[in-house]
């Protein structure tokens, strides 16, 4: 019999892998956390598993299959199935079984973490693992499996997947195998079924019945399916909408007056539960209009914000709106008509557009006339202690500051400063950090100091000595922990950007966030300072705190460390950062789950 080290060994040098010395201290590694009595963190078992596979460990196959257990995570089950494919070694059906249930654990778990982030990255990642979670769904052989990847057809952001038909057509063989008379696997399968049929089912049959005859509809060569149209209205169930809002993508622009006709009723009475209908609506008139889409979007949140329909921070919804972005020129054109409704259409648009918070992007201004600009003046309070709803303050500070607007300081200095907009917190969603809470004069705050940078580059130094002598004067030190945030980013805008890099504090992800961005995208600045602004001297300053070890919080110095990594590449040199002799032991505090604007 061949010693089961002597295959591993031959394996793996087969793949010019590493050699039997190496190969034996890897068996041996990969032994010790699948073979301990008390079972190893999950991301610890997940990297033993995937050496077995990479390596070929064939004496150790036993552990992959021993993982394939029911209750396991995905992750481990996906690694336990990936490593026995790796040996060639064919799933049993039990394992197979097993794998499948895991897999379909963790879609419906995914589906409601993609339901409940209100981070557009976070939304994107899990888009994509659900759609390969469905795509090993979509092998099965298991007929109860074709329930859940029809209920799964036309949800937003998946219903776009290439190859729908290729996932549903083997459950639905499966179904019919099982039961020769399901009216959604027939529909799915039958060459006989007629245009007439699958629109009947739409029409009459269940839920699942219907999307499978949307779906069949919308794959049937002879033409667009725009007898289905006829058979939706408001008050049509949510999948049978979400299936229409998939055709009308397809359509011509005539179906954009069925889509719009069903969003204003539903926004009439908007509920959480209509939200991906309304999203996927939104979407369709998108593929025919972008800006009908903007345009759209906007009003429908709008609606939503009026009705109090706090759900639509997260989920199919906040995605939907995040990818709504709106070209400077068409602001340009809102802004330059003489009628009020483009102006507040303007103002809703650029008040979605949050750079303030991280210091994320500067914006380029808009060139306005002295008429556009004199109307939007207008539309700004300037009541210290009456601003208006919270919201509407906020999108207003925003909308002023990203137009770079001369003559809004007035405005913006009177929000920063007002005791009351300080003790009013106000809840908005980010699309890169989520539902948030800050006080109502912080955004304003930061934007002194973005007015206070475009006076100086007017070469008003007076300007930007008060904006800064203000910023480094504002006590904030007993209010919202995003007052200080602003503040520091603000000076940081100014070309102020020590106070920032030694304000960071651990868990603090939007600061982290704002430093990175002050650094690389802000300095060095177009004028003087008191302090040099170019990168190599912000890099030596960063390395020497660093060598010196005056950084004690891991994660602050992970955060500087980053920086100087960048900054060298920006260089192109090498800026030293050792690691103190003896590394200070800290505790690191847990991330708050912090969430943008709507």
């Amino acid at each position: 019999m061949t010693d089961p080290l002597s295959r591993d060994t031959a394996a793996a040098r087969r793949d010019g892998d590493r050699g039997s010395a190496d190969l034996a201290a890897l068996r041996q590694a990969v032994d010790a956390v699948l073979g301990a009595p008390d079972r190893a963190p999950t991301e610890v078992e997940v990297a033993a598993l995937r050496a077995i596979g990479r390596a070929r460990l064939m004496s150790l196959s036993g552990y992959a299959g021993e993982r394939v257990e029911a209750d396991a995570p995905w992750s481990l089950v996906r690694e336990a199935c990936a490593a026995l494919a790796a040996l060639d070694i064919v799933l049993t059906p039990r394992q197979q079984a097993l794998r499948e249930a895991a897999c379909a654990e963790r879609l419906r778990a995914a589906d409601a973490e993609a339901d409940g982030t209100s981070v557009a990255a976070e939304s994107a990642a899990l888009a994509r693992e659900r759609a390969e979670l469905l795509a090993v769904l979509g092998q099965s052989r298991d007929p109860s499996m074709l329930d859940l990847l029809l209920e799964h057809r036309f949800v937003p952001g998946l219903a776009d997947l290439p190859d729908w038909s290729g996932l549903l057509n083997g459950p639905a063989r499966a179904r019919l195998a099982a039961d020769p008379e399901d009216p959604a696997a027939s529909l799915l399968l039958s060459e006989d079924e007629t245009r007439s049929e699958a629109l009947r089912v739409f029409a009459e049959g269940d839920e699942l019945s219907a999307v499978a005859a949307a779906h069949r509809m919308l794959s049937d060569p002879s033409g667009p399916p725009w007898d289905l149209l006829g058979l939706i209205s408001a008050e049509s169930s949510d999948r049978r909408l979400l299936a229409a809002a998939t055709a009308i993508g397809g359509l011509g622009p005539g179906s954009l007056v069925l889509a719009r006709r069903i969003i204003r009723r539903i926004t009439a009475a908007p509920g959480p539960d209509r939200l991906d209908v309304l999203a996927a609506l939104v979407t369709a008139v998108g593929r025919h209009s972008r800006q009908g889409r903007v345009q759209l979007a906007h009003t429908t949140a709008r609606e939503l914000e009026r009705h109090g329909v706090r759900q639509a921070m997260h989920g199919s919804w906040a995605r939907t709106f995040y990818e709504s972005e709106i070209d400077d020129d068409v602001l340009t054109r809102l802004l330059e008509r003489p009628d009020d409704d483009s102006l507040e259409e303007a103002l809703g648009y650029m008040g979605a557009i949050d750079f303030l918070l991280t210091a994320g992007g500067r914006p380029e201004g808009l060139t306005l006339s002295a008429d556009a600009r004199r109307r939007l003046l207008s539309r700004l309070p300037y009541d210290a202690e009456e601003f208006g709803a919270p919201e509407d303050v906020l999108r207003r500070v925003l909308a002023v500051s990203y137009a770079g607007l001369r003559g809004a300081s007035g405005f913006v200095e009177a929000v920063a400063g007002s005791p009351v907009a300080a003790a009013t917190p106000v809840r908005y969603v980010h699309s890169g950090h989520g539902v948030l809470e800050v006080a109502l004069s912080a955004h304003a705050i930061t934007a002194v100091g973005w007015f206070g940078r475009l006076a100086a580059e007017r070469q008003d130094q007076r300007a930007l000595r008060e904006a800064q002598t203000w910023l480094q004067h504002l006590d904030v030190v007993d209010g919202h922990p995003s007052l200080e945030r602003a503040r520091l980013v603000g000076l940081g805008i100014l070309g102020v950007w020590r106070p920032l890099l030694l304000g960071l504090v651990p868990g603090d992800p939007v600061l982290h966030e704002a430093a990175a961005n002050v650094v690389m995208d802000w300095l060095p600045t177009p004028y003087p300072t008191d302090t040099p602004t170019d990168h190599a001297s912000v890099a030596r300053w960063i390395g020497q705190r660093l060598t010196a070890g005056r950084v004690t919080d891991p994660e602050v110095r992970e955060v500087l460390s980053t920086l100087v990594t960048a900054l060298g590449q920006r260089l192109g040199s090498y800026v030293h950062d050792p690691m103190p002799t003896t590394p200070p032991t800290v505790s690191i505090p847990s991330m708050p789950d912090l969430g943008g604007p709507q």
